[in-house]
């Protein structure tokens, strides 16, 4: 669970709208990604060629 925004920048309704689209879009993308990656998905993630496993705290 994360606290707070997600957009990784503040704009103002009067920028220009497509930089707000964009902006907007990749918003959403994190958004799409953060809530489709899961504890276990983290605790299993390994990297090509390596044996190690990460370590998160919570």
């Amino acid at each position: 669970m994360l606290e707070g925004p997600i957009s990784p920048v503040e704009f103002e309704e009067e920028e220009d709208p497509a930089k707000r689209h964009l902006w907007l879009r990749i918003r959403d993308s994190i958004s799409e990604v953060l809530d489709s990656t899961t504890l276990e998905d983290l605790i299993n993630f390994k990297e090509e060629g390596k044996n190690d496993n990460y370590m998160f705290y919570i």
